[in-house]
């Protein structure tokens, strides 16, 4: 805020509302690991509002880490954009997978990093979409991402998989979900 009193005319003062995240829930794996961690969200996230997630944590060797929503695990999930690991950048383009990566190393055998998408359900074209920028202890991911189930006027469910019966995201490992109210 503005204040003349301050040497540079201005104070930091506390948000006047209840900012625009709200945090919807946080796991943690604890004990053993898992290949997946799901968030049943209700009511539904809809149009404006959007669902943001975070991650930080470790995952077993050469493995990515994916995201699905709204319990869809078809081959309807597309991304585009650019993948590092070392010695190489990539510009990727995958279509008709069955998830967005959410972080993908691939090439470490022990994987840790941390990753952050923003998704919505599209209000015009009713389709899933995002984008997701991650990085870790071996590369980066940055990609934007859609999905081509019709009808799909909202979220309800989030899922962070391995996308391996035999691989594992580790315990101490956090995921946040939340809310990004929209306009």
């Amino acid at each position: 805020t503005a204040d003349s009193a301050q040497a540079l005319g201005l104070k930091w003062a506390a948000a006047s509302g209840g900012g625009a995240y709200t945090l919807i829930e946080t796991k943690t794996v604890s004990g053993d690991t898992t290949a997946s961690v799901t968030f049943s969200l209700s009511p539904a996230i809809a149009p404006p509002n959007s669902v943001f997630v975070t991650f930080s944590g470790e995952w077993d060797d050469t493995q990515e880490l994916g995201i699905q929503l709204n319990g869809l695990e078809d081959s309807t999930y597309n991304e585009y954009g650019a993948i590092y690991k070392p010695s190489a950048l990539s510009a990727i383009a995958i279509t008709n997978d069955d998830h967005w990566d959410f972080v993908d190393n691939g090439i470490s055998s022990n994987e840790h990093g941390f990753a952050s998408g923003l998704y919505r359900a599209n209000p015009v074209t009713e389709l899933l979409e995002g984008s997701v920028i991650g990085g870790g202890n071996v590369g980066w991911i940055s990609v934007a991402c859609h999905n081509t189930t019709a009808s799909q006027s909202n979220i309800d469910e989030v899922k962070i998989t391995t996308l391996s019966g035999s691989k594992y995201i580790r315990a101490d490992s956090e995921i946040s979900v939340y809310k990004l109210s929209g306009s």
